[in-house]
């Protein structure tokens, strides 16, 4: 079952000059029955925003710096919004260029799709953004039917952190952890993270890489460095990405496995038992 099926007929608009990235963005979202209008332009797109409306806003890293400079917030594109209707705005660009995510910080934290891109990753955020209360207890309830057929209902003497910024996310996990572990904690970023790990530290931590305010890998060091000798949490990164220089990354940070989106629930379970078998040899 498509858990992103209430995306279909959602109208969004892609704003970037660069050809060959709508190509890619428009390929992903219309795959999933979207309706997909691109702009090269900001006055293109408020032109477009007017006639047409929206539900949801892509926006390239170029045209927000230049909205930044501007002074302007991407909001005032969306025609919806003058109309009442709460329209979110994604933004798309290069994670290394850093000026970019000092921008986002200024103009409100928005959620950012990094190249390169990622279908998986992109359908989460547009999903976060656009889905409503009922949408989200849909694909909780595809996901609880998946993982009831497919794993066994064994539970573990384990504390548990997840460490993910997405809403679907961090619902999804709740359903299938809550009554698995001896104790599970939530958390939406990676400073919240190393506070909860503070105060007490976890068996596992599931930590996603890319959140607000503190990233995964940012986290992890952090923790590693208040780690004692007597015991040593098993850190699991969570992304959209899997190329070489990622897992690298993760490495370097402190990580000891690492696992791709969307979660195959069956690694899930490889996780906890092997995690439960380490702790019960100490």
């Amino acid at each position: 079952m498509n858990q992103y099926r209430f995306l279909k007929d959602k109208r969004i608009l892609i704003i970037d000059s660069d050809y060959q990235n709508k190509v890619v963005l428009r390929s992903f979202i219309e795959d999933e029955g979207c309706l997909v209008m691109d702009a090269i332009s900001l006055t293109e797109a408020v032109g477009r925003g007017d006639r047409e409306g929206y539900d949801l806003l892509i926006i390239s890293q170029e045209h927000f710096e230049l909205m930044h400079y501007m002074g302007l917030a991407p909001e005032i594109l969306v025609a919806g919004k003058v109309q009442g209707k709460n329209v979110p705005v994604i933004l798309s660009g290069d994670m290394n260029v850093i000026p970019f995510g000092k921008a986002s910080e200024k103009m409100g934290g928005y959620p950012i799709l990094y190249q390169p891109y990622r279908k998986s990753v992109l359908l989460e955020l547009i999903g976060a953004a656009l889905s409503t209360e009922s949408e989200v207890q849909m694909v909780q309830e595809t996901v609880l039917g998946i993982y009831q057929e497919h794993c066994c209902k064994q539970s573990y003497d384990l504390r548990l952190l997840v460490a993910e910024d997405n809403y679907v996310n961090q619902q999804y996990f709740t359903k299938l952890l809550s009554n698995r572990v001896r104790n599970l904690l939530i958390v939406g970023d990676g400073k919240a993270a190393v506070d909860a790990y503070f105060k007490n530290p976890f068996d596992l931590i599931i930590m996603d890489c890319q959140m607000p305010i503190m990233d995964g890998y940012e986290a992890a060091s952090k923790i590693r460095e208040m780690e004692t000798e007597a015991r040593h949490s098993t850190i699991v990164a969570l992304s959209g990405n899997a190329t070489k220089n990622d897992v690298e990354r993760c490495k370097k940070a402190g990580m000891d496995d690492y696992l791709v989106k969307p979660v195959n629930l069956k690694e899930i379970e490889r996780l906890l038992k092997h995690v439960a078998y380490d702790f019960s040899e100490l």
